[in-house]
């Protein structure tokens, strides 16, 4: 999976869970997408 199609799968699933909610615009969506992983960097040996 290249992460292509994240953004059509995150709007599919964030309609069915969160309906009365806006979803991010896929510019936010993909900026919140890289902090996070960013954040799951490690910067420890082990």
């Amino acid at each position: 999976m290249t992460g292509e199609s994240a953004y059509e799968r995150y709007l599919q699933r964030h309609c069915h869970e969160h309906p009365d909610c806006a979803p991010m615009g896929e510019h936010e969506f993909w900026r919140a997408r890289a902090q996070a992983a960013e954040e799951k960097v490690s910067t420890g040996c082990c």
